[in-house]
């Protein structure tokens, strides 16, 4: 199954304005546009035929350009990272199988993360939408239990299936659960991420998105961990829940 990695980034972010081309500096004290870092990262995962950076501006085209990505314009009517990957899809002459949305803020996305949601469509071709999650360990669960009991959301919560077949999504903790775990206990409770929730506040933490299609992936890292490290972070790899 062919399989194409798109990009999305947009100049004109109501909260941070260019912010695609606003530089990093890395563990090595190399600076690089946040772009670009997205780019490198999807670079890194396997099994991916052709990768693109979709935008509406000219000046991230020509930043694209610049470090050797292949861009394709879309229109500024885009409402959404996900409208803007249909729309490149619809331009180019060749058909993919799967398409992957990995935003253009997501450069700490760890390759396995985006393999695995590549694998879990091609292990279940009835599957119209796949969607990774994570586990939580005991320090995150008590976390997104404190922050619904002071009236926040920080995250979304995925109950599946032993088939892994998703049954609900929820910004409610569930399972339900009165247990207080310790800091790196595994947990019954699998985190998945909203796109368009902001990051809970009070906690140390920020969120990664990839997308497949118009289907939403999920994970979480620790604001205080490196790059370098965010993968062990992670913790288990999880199944794939299929909607």
């Amino acid at each position: 199954m062919s399989v194409l990695l798109v990009i999305p980034a947009r100049y004109a972010s109501t909260r941070y304005p260019g912010k695609p081309l606003v530089t990093l500096t890395g563990a090595t004290g190399e600076r690089k546009t946040l772009i670009e870092r997205a780019w490198l990262a999807a670079q890194s995962v396997a099994g991916v035929d052709r990768i693109v950076v979709a935008t509406d501006d000219r000046r991230i085209e020509q930043a694209a350009q610049g470090f050797g990505a292949e861009v394709v314009m879309t229109s500024t009517e885009c409402l959404n990272g996900t409208e803007r990957c249909a729309e490149t899809v619809e331009q180019l002459p060749v058909d993919y199988d799967i398409v992957v949305n990995l935003q253009g803020d997501a450069p700490l996305t760890p390759a396995w993360f985006i393999e695995d949601l590549i694998n879990g469509l091609r292990a279940d071709p009835a599957a119209d939408i796949a969607t990774p999650v994570l586990r939580c360990d005991g320090e995150t669960l008590n976390a997104l239990v404190q922050d619904r009991k002071a009236g926040r959301v920080g995250g979304t919560t995925a109950v599946f299936q032993a088939q892994g077949h998703a049954l609900y999504f929820s910004k409610e903790v569930l399972p339900f659960t009165t247990e207080t775990y310790s800091k790196e206990a595994k947990t019954p409770v699998f985190l998945a991420y909203s796109s368009n929730r902001r990051t809970c506040s009070g906690h140390s933490r920020i969120n990664v998105t990839i997308n497949s299609n118009a289907k939403q992936s999920f994970l979480m890292v620790s604001r205080q961990s490196q790059a370098a490290d965010a993968a062990s972070f992670l913790g288990d790899k999880p199944p794939v829940a299929a909607r």
